[in-house]
């Protein structure tokens, strides 16, 4: 029983066993993403993963006593982002650096596509939406959003 946020952790771990350090040099997350000043300054190929919203889900309470806590357990609908950062320096036009962003992004999605984080209420990651966020010549960021399914429960002393 829990009432803590998600624990982004889960998913850092899942994609560095999935994916090799030769592929993805670092798995890191929002700390160290929000400490980078520019497109350029990212260790590619590398990503983050940060929580991106928690959307409880409606609980009928029932019959509840006025002052007091009620055992209750609620769906909790769980948003996070998987940041990738790909660079290719051969060439300064672009189209080299999307192909090798295409192939990592199959790497990263990979261990995640029907993953089930082993928490309570947990269901099979999906995949919401993926964007081209940010790019030049030689480095691109693309943002993936996924969705599981988390469960709330108060730890109540008897």
């Amino acid at each position: 029983m829990s009432t803590q946020p998600f624990d982004i952790g889960l998913v850092r771990d899942r994609i560095r066993q999935g994916v090799s350090d030769k592929e993805l040099r670092q798995v890191q997350g929002s700390a160290d993403y929000a400490a980078v000043q520019a497109l350029r300054d990212f260790p590619a190929p590398c990503c983050y993963v940060l929580l991106a919203r928690e959307m409880p889900l409606e609980t009928k309470t029932g019959a509840s006593l006025p002052g007091q806590q009620t055992r209750l357990a609620q769906l909790v609908e769980v948003n996070f982002a998987v940041v990738t950062v790909c660079r290719n320096y051969r060439e300064q036009r672009g189209a080299q650096v999307i192909d090798e962003l295409r192939i990592l992004l199959g790497k990263v999605r990979q261990p995640l596509l029907g993953w089930t984080p082993p928490i309570a209420g947990g269901r099979a990651c999906q995949l919401i939406e993926g964007n081209l966020e940010d790019y030049d010549a030689a480095t691109a960021l693309w943002v993936d959003v996924w969705k599981t399914q988390a469960l709330l429960q108060p730890e109540i002393p008897r």
